[in-house]
């Protein structure tokens, strides 16, 4: 509802607690205390009488300073809680209007602030305010500070006049004319607002550095029990007296991995958890809770009794209890939308009990927990992986090579016995179809290669055998190889290098498999009566090889995956493994080079690649 103020403007009232139901803070001798509320913002407004109203006392909503001082013109108040930042008129221009021009000094005006200015203590002197709280405000505080300023009130059975007081603060000048009463209430709760903010921020400097800590002990390892068993060594007795820590398997069921506690008294309850007497997430609520649903649970109080009455006789909340214990919190351990796990601390009765704040600092260390555990994880099933691909592998190279050979070795010897030329059909026959297996042989030899190579290159561990050589002869072999086929396809095969070239750390053998994929490549992809070009440059670091033809070139958008593995563009897919590029990346940087393309479509490609000279 409204009542009119004195200046004609409409001033919200909230309707107050009866003097039957008002609380005893909101009552001075059987009196309902009233509070002119002064706030532009309606939502803060209803929220500041909401609470005082919850405490027992009358409130009357001003939306501005000209409504608040109509409304003190006419009507009682106890108190004036007012905002300092307001449209028209400020907080301390009330408060200076109703000490001095309404003529009520002894009404004490509580000043909402950021303090976030050092003047905003002064300029509350300067004005006469009584006292101020901080925004955003803590509700317990706010209504202590109201009782403060109200009981500070009472005790003062007469107001005397001092005479104003000049002072210089940060260069500018201020008359002072509060009375000393109202200057050390403010001074006081300014020191007040600084131990507060001060420990503020030494919980929070406390909560980072315990976070870093527990990050740096979670990264010692990459097995699951033993993260999990360091973190719990760490929390005990850091912020609990006892933390267990337990893995959901495959089938949903929790493991116990660690259980570590602190002092004789929880010897009892540890050993019970251990032997699966007394199950740390409790049958029925935590369980749901944290395993189904996911949420951290606290319960503030073990020895309340509706606590203890919803747990089972065995459960880890009553055996807490019953030893005296304080607190517990349990979290659960989620990782990628998936509950892992769960963590349960326990306070003992040494310590105070666990609140909010200590919920959000274990809910983040279940967090980093979480991550951990499920980057372990990951970590083992890709290690389980690349063992079975291994495994794989050594079948492939051991027990497939072995018959190839012997297939290769059997072509071989038919061609040798078969004569080259015979007049009888079968003969020929028998001639090209050994030709035939042969090849096919050497090519399965050389794909089994490929597979060993590409796993040496992604496990790093892909070796050269680098000796002095002289780069001209590289350059000789490769072109020896490739031209022949170049004159099969009817190519320009173009070659372009210095009248003399240095000498440089490769394995000839490895650096001929890069010659042989770059050049075979470019071969294949031209067109008939096409232009294949191998062009030599010396600089001041390397060899610069340089391999182009005039082929139909390669689109921007497959440019960046050319040497995935197993990579090739749609067009090109039954000319190769997708192999030939990624391996011969892979031997270059091995020898401390580098490989690289570039294209247009319709311009050909062109891929550079470079070997490094000696050092010295």
């Amino acid at each position: 509802m409204t009542r009119p103020s004195g200046s004609g403007h409409d001033v919200p009232l909230s309707a107050g607690s009866s003097p039957d139901t008002a609380s005893e803070s909101g009552r001075t001798g059987g009196i309902t205390q009233r509070i002119l509320v002064v706030e532009d913002s309606a939502t803060q407004a209803a929220a500041l009488a909401g609470l005082l109203e919850e405490s027992g006392y009358e409130t009357v909503v001003a939306p501005d300073g000209d409504a608040a001082l109509a409304a003190i013109r006419s009507e009682r108040f106890d108190l004036v809680l007012s905002d300092i930042v307001m449209p028209g008129m400020t907080g301390y221009e009330v408060c200076r209007r109703v000490k001095t021009e309404l003529g009520h000094p002894e009404l004490p005006v509580v000043l909402l602030t950021g303090l976030s200015d050092p003047m905003d203590i002064i300029r509350g002197l300067e004005c006469g305010a009584d006292n101020y709280i901080t925004k955003p405000y803590d509700r317990a505080h706010l209504l202590d500070r109201v009782r403060l300023v109200l009981d500070n009130r009472r005790l003062r059975q007469e107001v005397t006049t001092g005479g104003s007081v000049d002072i210089t603060f940060l260069g500018n000048r201020f008359r002072i004319n509060a009375e000393k009463e109202q200057i050390l209430d403010l001074l006081v709760s300014s020191y007040e607002e600084l131990v507060r903010t001060n420990q503020a921020g030494r919980r929070a400097e406390h909560r980072a550095r315990f976070l870093a800590d527990a990050s740096a002990v979670l990264v010692t390892s990459l097995d699951v029990d033993t993260i999990l068993q360091k973190l719990v060594r760490f929390v005990v007795p850091a912020i609990a007296d006892l933390c267990t820590a337990e893995l959901v398997d495959d089938s949903g069921r929790t493991r116990q991995v660690e259980v570590i506690h602190d002092g004789p008294v929880l010897e009892a309850i540890a050993q019970s958890i251990r032997s699966g007497k007394s199950p740390s997430l409790d049958h029925g609520y935590l369980a749901r809770e944290i395993l189904e649903k996911s949420r951290p649970v606290l319960v503030s109080d073990l020895q309340a009794d509706d606590v203890v009455a919803a747990h089972p006789v065995e459960g880890i909340v009553r055996r807490a209890g019953e030893v005296g214990m304080r607190s517990l919190i349990a979290v659960p351990l989620v990782a990628r939308g998936h509950t892992l796990g769960a963590l349960v601390f326990i306070a003992g009765s040494s310590r105070r009990h666990y609140t909010a704040d200590d919920t959000a600092l274990v809910v983040e260390l279940a967090r980093q927990t979480a991550l951990a555990v499920d980057n372990a994880r990951l970590y083992r099933a890709a290690q389980m992986a690349t063992r079975a691909r291994d495994d794989l592998l050594a079948i492939v190279s051991h027990d497939l090579r072995n018959p190839l050979h012997a297939i290769y070795m059997a072509a071989t010897f038919l061609l040798d016995v078969l004569p080259e030329e015979s007049e009888v059909a079968d003969i020929d026959l028998s001639r090209r179809q050994a030709e035939v297996i042969r090849r096919s042989a050497r090519r399965g030899n050389a794909l089994i290669s490929d597979l060993l190579d590409v796993t040496r290159i992604e496990d790093g561990r892909l070796t050269v055998n680098a000796l002095p050589v002289d780069a001209e002869e590289l350059l000789t072999e490769a072109v020896n190889e490739a031209r022949p086929m170049a004159q099969q396809k009817d190519l320009q095969f173009l070659v372009s290098q210095p009248t003399s070239l240095p000498t440089v750390l490769a394995d000839r053998s490895r650096i001929a498999q890069v010659f042989s994929n770059l050049l075979g490549n470019a071969i294949k992809f031209t067109p008939v009566g096409g232009v294949v070009k191998l062009e030599t440059q010396l600089t001041a670091t390397s060899v610069h090889f340089t391999v182009s033809d005039s082929g139909p070139g390669i689109t921007a958008e497959h440019l960046p995956h050319l040497f995935d593995r197993y990579w090739q563009a749609r067009e090109t897919q039954q000319l190769g493994t997708g192999l030939g590029l990624f391996i011969a990346r892979g031997i270059t940087e091995a020898h401390g080079g580098e490989l690289w393309a570039e294209s247009e479509p319709g311009s050909g490609a062109t891929f550079h690649f470079t070997l490094p000279l000696p050092a010295g």
